[in-house]
């Protein structure tokens, strides 16, 4: 046991310990790690130029932000896990003022927000978050529905014949 999570009860699962000091996960950090060196790579500020390991999407109507990433299929799960493949999700679902952040830093504290305020699903997400994301974070944080069901204007109505 550290000296650092001592306090926080004793032996506990790492999540909970983490989430109590405000701690990001190694998957968190690598997911971030990773985000970061697409920035650098959009903005120049990397040896690795973006064009090497990415396209960018050329459909224009589309939600999000204008640095939208193609997304290649894979027949191979090997390939799902290289870099350019498993950062394009998360890159994808950023919002613009996060990718126009004029340095590092702003960029970082642009995911830091986008992580506080989605209680860590930035880096689990396949899509943006939609309009009723924080509808239903308040319903996971309260536990205001039993499991499997939806309060209130949520719950599906049964249509009538």
């Amino acid at each position: 046991m550290s000296l650092g999570t001592e306090a926080l009860g004793g032996r506990q699962t790492r999540t909970p310990q983490l989430a109590q000091l405000g701690l990001w996960s190694l998957e968190e950090r690598r997911h971030r790690a990773d985000l970061l060196e697409v920035f650098r790579m959009h903005k120049g500020l990397s040896l690795t130029t973006f064009s090497q390991f990415f396209i960018l999407s050329s459909v224009n109507n589309t939600r999000g932000h204008s640095a939208k990433i193609q997304k290649n299929h894979c027949s191979l799960d090997i390939r799902r896990h290289f870099f350019s493949q498993r950062v394009v999700n998360r890159w994808n679902c950023l919002p613009q003022h996060v990718i126009d952040s004029a340095s590092i830093n702003i960029f970082k504290n642009g995911l830091h927000k986008m992580r506080r305020d989605f209680d860590g699903l930035l880096y689990g997400l396949t899509g943006p978050p939609g309009p009723m994301a924080s509808h239903v974070l308040k319903i996971l944080r309260t536990g205001a529905a039993a499991p499997g069901k939806l309060p209130g204007k949520l719950r599906r109505r049964k249509m009538s014949l």
